[in-house]
């Protein structure tokens, strides 16, 4: 959690989900009931259902097992929002280990920014698998790293992208140089970044295809499809389930530009 807590200083996203284990040894019955009683209400709920069912018949089965909960108000769940970020913050743990595990974030934007589908694209086409540019090149190519990704979550508030990599420690500083240009390329400024890496049109659309197929696969089934719809719904933008591969494939190579310069900036 070293990440979170070195990114956000503010914003509840610093914290584990599973909470710390002094506040968790602390807890009593009556605190989490109570947790219980105010969260786990109808209000505060999605059910989400896929498949061939009938519609009649599930609306029933709801309204059977929830007719009868108290109609008890959504809790007010208004957190502060993070404040920008000033410079780069570094932060470090040592232990007893062969590896060193790497992780470079950037705050990234959330679901209410039409460029959090950009930062999906931008996701695949740096970090997802071994075609990957980060993985091709400084795995691969330089052989800097023996493993790496990067991810961003679509959150309610703005979210990371993030770089994981894990590698020698003699490597880190050029890992690092070396990423950070790879970065830099996705701006698309010949002045700032090596031609062989800038991102070609072929390139781009390949990227973009692999995502829409990666996405279609997943939801080949009706508990992934529920999963979508559920992920959605519960940050108030249920119709994005549907739109998301047409958002997917109306990226353009222009917005990958523009996101990037916008988000990967060095403070």
């Amino acid at each position: 959690n070293l990440l979170k807590e070195t990114a956000y200083k503010v914003h509840p996203y610093r914290h584990p989900i599973v909470g710390y284990h002094d506040l968790l040894a602390s807890s009593t019955r009556d605190m989490l009931f109570s947790y219980y009683k105010k969260y786990y209400v109808p209000s505060n709920m999605w059910v989400i259902v896929v498949g061939d069912v009938k519609t009649d018949d599930v609306l029933a089965t709801v309204k059977k097992h929830f007719d009868a909960a108290p109609r008890t108000p959504a809790p007010d769940q208004k957190v502060p929002a993070e404040p920008p970020q000033e410079g780069r913050r570094l932060a470090s743990a040592h232990g007893d280990i062969q590896q060193t595990y790497l992780r470079m974030a950037w705050h990234a934007p959330g679901i209410e920014d039409p460029d959090n589908y950009v930062m999906d694209v931008i996701t695949t086409m740096m970090g997802d698998g071994r075609s990957s540019r980060l993985h091709k090149i400084l795995v691969e190519d330089e052989r800097l790293a023996s493993e790496v990704d990067s991810s961003y979550y679509t959150s309610g508030d703005p979210s990371l992208f993030i770089i994981s990599a894990q590698l020698p420690q003699g490597n880190l500083r050029k890992f690092i140089e070396r990423a950070t240009q790879l970065i830099e390329a996705l701006k698309g400024d010949p002045d700032k970044a090596e031609k062989a890496t800038l991102i070609s049109r072929e390139e781009f659309e390949k990227v973009k295809q692999q995502l829409v197929a990666s996405t279609q696969f997943d939801r080949e089934t009706a508990e992934s499809q529920a999963m979508a719809y559920g992920h959605y719904a519960t940050l108030g933008k249920l119709d994005e389930a549907d739109l998301y591969i047409d958002k997917i494939r109306s990226v353009t190579l222009e917005d990958i530009q523009r996101t990037a310069r916008n988000v990967f900036q060095d403070k």
